[in-house]
């Protein structure tokens, strides 16, 4: 009998003092809204920003709680939940380096629509409304950009709605699985393992799905050789097959 693997996702841990300026420029060119921005002007909005080590299972902020900031993730993982009717924390996005999370009152954002959380150790980088108001009176094509990376936002979370209220579950997990892995995957064996510490109930929130319906579904894939998992970690071992079951 062959012996079972076991992967334990590995995250580098990094101190606040780490965060160097080279990382905090990197994650700031990285964010969509700032790409078209020269180096001397990416340096200029970096001076604006805060740092912060963030630690796993921190909160960040908190549905409800005052839109203050746009945050910036330089390293690390942040998770984006809700509340669910039963009071349960439900996993709805996960943001890496050089994504973007929060919210502004220029942006038509009063209080946070979501809880952001650190899923892992790592650094934020933190602009207040009035900095980030600021940027876009300078540079004009910052503002064009983040009404557009709005929308697109807006966009994917419609087509979200859309796969969950109509696509069989295979369809649907496979497309989180699939999402996850262009987002937070690295090359493992022939395969792509999910470099994050993720649940089935988890993974059950993301495809709108019972838990117990999603364990059903992986155990099946599990046993015909599409995916490889353990104790909160996932590999997609097929992801050809993945990309078939979940269609166009």
């Amino acid at each position: 009998m062959t012996e079972r693997r076991t992967v334990p996702v590995q995250l580098p841990v990094i101190e606040v003092h780490e965060c160097s300026l080279d990382v905090r420029q990197a994650a700031i060119a990285r964010a969509p809204m700032f790409r078209g921005l020269t180096a001397a002007q990416v340096a200029e909005v970096e001076e604006r920003c805060g740092a912060h080590g963030m630690l796993e299972d921190e909160a960040i902020y908190l549905r409800g709680q005052p839109a203050e900031r746009m945050y910036f993730v330089a390293h690390g993982i942040v998770k984006i939940t809700r509340d669910s009717a039963e009071g349960r924390q439900t996993l709805l996005d996960v943001r890496t380096p050089g994504d973007f999370f929060g919210a502004i009152p220029e942006l038509g954002f009063e209080s946070y629509v979501e809880n952001a959380w650190g899923m892992t150790d790592g650094c934020i980088l933190m602009l207040d409304a009035a900095d980030y108001a600021k940027v876009m009176r300078d540079y004009p094509d910052v503002a064009l950009a983040t009404v557009k990376v709005l929308g697109d936002r807006l966009a994917k979370a419609q087509t979200s709605v859309h796969l969950l209220s109509g696509a069989a579950l295979q369809q649907r997990l496979a497309a989180v699985l699939l999402g996850l892995g262009a987002k937070v995957g690295r090359r493992w064996e022939d395969g792509i393992l999910l470099q994050i510490p993720i649940g089935r109930d988890d993974l059950a929130a993301m495809a709108g799905a019972a838990t117990e319906s999603v364990s059903r579904q992986l155990s099946a894939w599990k046993k015909a050789g599409i995916i490889d998992s353990g104790r909160r970690w996932i590999a997609i071992t097929d992801p050809a097959a993945l990309r078939e079951l979940r269609g166009s």
